[in-house]
């Protein structure tokens, strides 16, 4: 059994959160094109987790970003050899 010292200075690693996270997408504009598709999407999301067990804080406030975009292959960038 790990030690209460450690576990406060390393954390506990059996963290269990439930909850619900609202997402919200857009595409950008035009000008910013990186897919093939010619679409590039922001995806942004924000949330409250409550904690499951007694290792896991009371409540957690998570925020997540995501840009999704399809970059240029290799060959494309330093040509075919």
């Amino acid at each position: 059994m790990r030690s209460r010292e450690g576990a406060l200075l390393f954390s506990d690693f059996n963290q269990y959160r439930a909850g619900a996270v609202v997402y919200w997408s857009r595409e950008l504009v035009d000008g910013f094109t990186l897919r093939e598709n010619g679409e590039t999407e922001l995806t942004a999301g924000i949330g409250m987790l409550a904690g499951l067990n007694q290792s896991t804080p009371h409540a957690t406030l998570e925020f997540n970003v995501e840009l999704e975009f399809e970059g240029a292959s290799y060959n494309e960038i330093f040509g075919a050899r």
